[in-house]
């Protein structure tokens, strides 16, 4: 970028801490250096925050733990400051410090302009030509759409766990062209490995390994083995998008807003919001490296209503899917794309009652809860596809879920000692597909996810599928006791 688009907001920047500074200084009227010392030490962390923080993150650590992290290191600073502030000495250190701190800037813009082996893109390292997938030779190139709606389970559980029958919606998508695979079940329990793996369309983790240990990036294309390239591969650095670009495909990513992993990071052609942005993309860049984006402030979206629970559900509609029927009515028709929706819903907290209005109040009623939100999702889908299939009827549509509800999973149990019905829970799964006729008889009824996209390849270009065998795994998600373990499973 050039330095003019971030002149004003350095200018803007240094007025505020000049203007912060003033005013302490005379309020506190210091009698010794201690002051400007500490005030000088809180800057110095405060915008070396994202640096902290990506330390951390390279090391496994979850979101709570890279706060506490940069908590302690300036509190470590302020305490430090406060006590040898008073010392010249220690004044004339801050200055001569804060000077050789620009060598590390200076020094990395400068290895970034002499870089000559930059890493290879998503087409470089997936080439359409010898692939393993398909044939890549496309006989057909419909819209795709894969609408994720999080944590949506499957018949079975939905008829034993919840005594919700659910038929009324499977058979408006049978009505519509959609083939339900009642089988199917979630590779991984967690969304970023369920997610990252059906893009991959391979198996990321083996049972034993740990996905919270992070192998290094070595500058190379890595997919999915650090937590950077997960979150790369899940907005759209992966083998699918790759391959549909090199087919003259536009990938349209949908971020939901509620679920920060599902953002959009650039690598998508267009980007469709939840809520309007409030914020440009360059501002939510540069307020990531301050604490302000996460502890709340600068929010990239409406305000939250004034209700603790609801902070996490801002779409004015509260499940994100209006928003998605509006942002799909305005894409470009010049040529195909391939979008990819993460709806955070039917997962909690849950904002709708069974006719979408919503709710005022939270309810302790999880189960309750979660099928009135469900049938909320069931309508306003129900809509969308027939949206999508009006402006595009020889539309592929994936509507399927990245893991169950797991309501009777807790945080203290580990992943070893679930139970067969609990294991189901985790992954039993909504996964609908509609294809053309001819593709119709690779549909079985435990498709997989991993083996989803295989089968859109086969039907585009028009061959059986190449699938590759079923595999179930437990993951943890951050914050439960066995978190980054991964354990296979058998369905019983």
């Amino acid at each position: 970028m050039a330095a003019a688009e971030i002149r004003h907001y350095a200018v803007l920047v240094v007025a505020v801490l000049c203007g912060i500074y003033l005013l302490l200084h005379v309020l506190v009227r210091p009698k010794t250096l201690w002051l400007s010392a500490t005030y000088a030490a809180f800057v110095l962390v405060f915008f070396q925050f994202g640096e902290i923080t990506d330390a951390l993150a390279n090391r496994g650590a979850g979101q709570q733990l890279e706060m506490l992290g940069f908590g302690c290191v300036l509190l470590a600073a302020l305490a430090a400051a406060a006590v040898l502030g008073v010392h010249a000495g220690f004044h004339r250190f801050l200055l001569v410090f804060a000077t050789f701190s620009l060598a590390v800037p200076v020094y990395e813009i400068a290895s970034v302009l002499a870089r000559t082996d930059a890493p290879p893109s998503s087409e470089q390292a997936y080439e359409l030509k010898g692939n393993t997938i398909w044939s890549g030779t496309p006989v057909r190139k419909p819209n795709i759409y894969w609408i994720v709606a999080d944590s949506y389970p499957g018949r079975t559980v939905l008829q034993d766990d919840f005594h919700f029958d659910n038929q009324k919606f499977y058979r408006a998508l049978s009505k519509r062209g959609f083939y339900v695979a009642h089988a199917s079940h979630a590779s991984y329990s967690t969304t970023m490995l369920s997610v990252s793996s059906t893009l991959e369309m391979e198996t990321l983790y083996e049972s034993g390994e740990d996905s919270s240990v992070l192998t290094v990036d070595d500058g190379q294309h890595a997919p999915v083995r650090t937590k950077r390239n997960r979150l790369d591969t899940i907005a759209g650095n992966n083998r699918s998008v790759a391959f549909l670009k090199q087919l003259g495909y536009r990938y349209v990513h949908f971020e939901g807003i509620t679920y920060q992993a599902t953002r959009c990071r650039g690598f998508e052609d267009v980007c469709l919001s939840g809520t309007p942005p409030r914020l440009s993309e360059l501002e939510s860049v540069l307020l990531a490296k301050t604490p302000l984006q996460q502890l709340g402030f600068f929010e990239n979206d409406t305000p939250p209503e004034p209700s603790r629970w609801k902070k996490r559900e801002r779409s004015e509609s509260g499940t994100g899917i209006p928003e998605l029927a509006a942002g799909i009515a305005n894409l470009p028709t010049d040529r195909p794309y391939f979008l990819y929706a993460h709806i955070f819903s039917p997962h909690g907290p849950h904002s709708n009652d069974a006719l979408c209005n919503r709710i005022s109040k939270r309810r302790m009623r999880k189960r309750i809860d979660f099928t009135n939100q469900l049938q909320c999702v069931n309508i306003q889908l129900t809509e969308l596809v027939d949206q999508i299939t009006r402006d595009a009827p020889d539309a592929i549509i994936i509507i399927s879920s990245d893991h169950g509800p797991r309501l009777s999973v807790f945080g203290f149990q580990s992943i070893f000692d679930h139970s067969p019905a609990q294991i189901r829970e985790h992954l039993s799964i909504l996964n609908a597909i509609r294809v053309p006729p001819a593709c119709r008889a690779h549909l079985q009824p435990d498709l997989s996810p991993i083996n989803t996209l295989r089968l859109v390849f086969a039907c585009l270009g028009d061959h059986q599928p190449r699938f590759n065998k079923d595999r179930h795994f437990i993951a943890a998600w951050p914050k439960h006791r066995d978190y980054g373990k991964i354990r296979e499973v058998e369905l019983r």
